[in-house]
């Protein structure tokens, strides 16, 4: 899902001529350590975020909505120092908590959401060339975006711009409709019926 949502963001960025691909750069050696700090963000901040955050905040809330934005808001401030940031970028974080945790609200599994935001984050900066949350990583394509800000997210990269903030949240209302049909009336823990 990481991969399908950039790609569609950088395909809109591509055809509206503010991103040209420059250059390509095969380092597999810098890929290798990029993906190794990735898997250790990924699932570092999903324990904390998803895991304990949430996780804590569905025991002693009443409502799963309010404790994922709870969780989703944190998440975000939890980047504010990074570099570029900008009150979009604060806003697509804000999206990417509410995408990584809403499979999370429904089956208590963390896969899903590692996998993702590692998928994300790879693809991301190592992959198609733009920053990750503001930082700068070797990638294999030289990415050069030219315009708005807003458009193409500046130097906190493609997950601060308007496209991102379009796909991503038709992403998140298609997962939280397709989570909320399938678990509407199935236990999640036990995989029973609910109405039975």
């Amino acid at each position: 899902m990481g991969p399908a949502i950039l790609g569609i963001s950088s395909l809109g960025l591509l055809l509206s001529g503010h991103l040209a691909w420059t250059d390509i750069s095969i380092d597999p050696q810098s890929l290798f350590i990029s993906l190794g700090l990735l898997v250790l963000i990924a699932f570092s901040e999903e324990l904390v975020f998803r895991g304990y955050v949430l996780g804590n905040l569905l025991e002693s809330l009443p409502n799963k909505w309010v404790a994922l934005a709870i969780s989703a808001i944190l998440f975000a401030i939890f980047h504010l120092s990074n570099p570029g940031m900008h009150s979009l970028a604060f806003a697509n974080l804000f999206l990417a908590g509410l995408l990584l945790g809403v499979n999370y609200i429904y089956t208590r599994n963390l896969w899903f959401s590692m996998l993702f935001h590692l998928s994300w984050n790879f693809f991301q900066g190592p992959l198609l060339g733009f920053n990750v949350s503001g930082l700068h990583l070797p990638s294999l394509l030289q990415a050069e975006t030219k315009g708005d800000l807003m458009i193409t997210g500046g130097d906190f990269g493609l997950e601060g711009s308007m496209l991102n903030t379009a796909v991503s949240l038709t992403a998140f209302l298609v997962l939280a409709r397709a989570f909320e049909w399938k678990y509407r009336s199935v236990n999640p823990v036990t995989g029973k019926s609910l109405t039975a």
